[in-house]
């Protein structure tokens, strides 16, 4: 079984390092289809949704050099959505047009603090249990995932998925206990609250 992924603090001080371009490539697999699929929804095209994603990423890079782990300071997930909201926000003002030119003044001044948005914030949530669901299926043999997902996510019968995949129903309950245990670690790991250290202005 592979080791599991980095916790959010050591990839953090990893990313402070950058020379560490392994821990980038996680960096951005783990949080770009987040970022692009948020800006996205904010009304840009896929080729414009990139150029602002990539910028939201330089900021990131600026920020984590002077990464300091101070729990009491704010949370990573805030502070990523605010530098996103603010890259949007800044497309949308450089732009001078299009949605920008419509939208109310409170509306355009919300977007600046929007790291704490409830639609961030759930969409963050959602996005990191998808990728533990990747990381940890990968980790286990394909029965004793295919017994973890038919019963905890489908709210099959255990002894019908048993049945089906010719074991017993001890056995069911067992790969769903093992399944979870490591996805619940798994997200600990990847969604661990963690400071800002910079507004992402």
């Amino acid at each position: 079984m592979p080791p599991p992924p980095a916790t959010r603090e050591s990839l953090l001080l990893r990313l402070a390092d950058p020379a560490d371009r392994a821990a980038w490539v996680e960096f951005v697999d783990v949080y770009g289809p987040l970022v692009l699929a948020t800006v996205r929804r904010r009304g840009f095209g896929h080729a414009d949704a990139e150029d602002v994603t990539q910028r939201v990423f330089a900021r990131v890079f600026r920020g984590l050099r002077t990464f300091e782990y101070a729990p009491r300071r704010g949370r990573f997930r805030d502070w990523l959505g605010t530098i996103v909201y603010r890259e949007v926000l800044r497309e949308y003002r450089a732009r001078g047009r299009d949605r920008a030119s419509t939208m109310p003044p409170e509306e355009l001044d919300a977007l600046a603090d929007a790291g704490q948005d409830p639609e961030w914030a759930d969409a963050f949530q959602s996005h990191l249990y998808q990728v533990a669901m990747g990381r940890c299926r990968a980790r286990f043999e394909p029965r004793t995932w295919a017994a973890f997902e038919q019963v905890w996510v489908a709210g099959r019968p255990p002894a019908e998925v048993a049945a089906e995949l010719g074991v017993s129903v001890d056995s069911v309950y067992v790969a769903k206990s093992r399944v979870l245990g490591a996805l619940a670690g798994t997200i600990r790991e990847l969604s661990k609250d963690l400071p800002s250290f910079s507004d992402g202005r």
